[in-house]
């Protein structure tokens, strides 16, 4: 009677190589080299981690206020002399809970400081529009409405911070029809396309809650 291996071995008229015999082992398996563990790469490509050692710089951190019907945010912990620098080419990032969720650009100061108040609301700023402008409900539109909404939970248990990438602007002399003025070149925006493009890239796709699109 042909036990198994004769069996295969039997189906060709040619030299085969043996049926090999089935080996136990309890040999574990080496442990896989962190890929991720040095610069930008792979999922960890989204840790705040990755943007400090690119220049980031913490901005400040978020309260959500109790009441109100627009889900508004406080800032605390603020560095004042980034939030009211009036510095105007930035790309900065919401954090939450570590994990960038929002990459984008301003070519505004981060925030203005009021003269009755600790800080400015509305459109002057980035920040200022950030914290309080739209109702901040589940069928919002608008962009920073529609942050709020989705991180209402996580600003309330004070995971949500705001850091920011201050970007040098040039200024350049044009003759315009003889006469000269002087105009100041800013990057922010295709430093913002740059890390958009590289997150896109590793991960085929982008933070949460930037649009699908760059």
């Amino acid at each position: 009677m042909l036990n198994t291996k004769q069996k295969f071995n039997s189906l060709f008229d040619t030299e085969v190589i043996p049926f090999p015999d089935l080996v136990s082992t309890n040999t574990k398996c080496k442990k896989t080299p962190d890929l991720f563990s040095q610069g930008n790469m792979g999922p960890n490509i989204l840790n705040v981690s990755n943007y400090i050692a690119d220049g980031f710089q913490h901005v400040a951190d978020v309260a959500q206020l109790p009441y109100g019907p627009y889900g508004n945010w406080q800032l605390t912990n603020v560095n004042e002399e980034l939030l009211f620098s009036e510095h105007d080419s930035w790309v900065y990032i919401i954090v939450e809970d570590d994990q960038v969720v929002k990459l984008g650009e301003t070519g505004q100061p981060l925030g203005i400081q009021g003269e009755r108040t600790y800080m400015l609301k509305g459109t002057q700023s980035r920040f200022g529009r950030l914290i309080s402008h739209g109702d901040a409900t589940e069928f919002a539109r608008d962009t920073d409405s529609r942050i709020r909404y989705h991180l209402q939970e996580s600003a309330s248990q004070g995971k949500v911070s705001l850091y920011a990438l201050k970007c040098k602007k040039v200024d350049q002399i044009i003759s315009v029809l003889g006469n000269e003025h002087v105009y100041s070149a800013s990057i922010h925006k295709a430093v913002e396309k740059a890390y958009l493009n590289k997150i896109q890239h590793k991960l085929d796709k982008l933070p949460k809650l930037n649009m699908a699109r760059i």
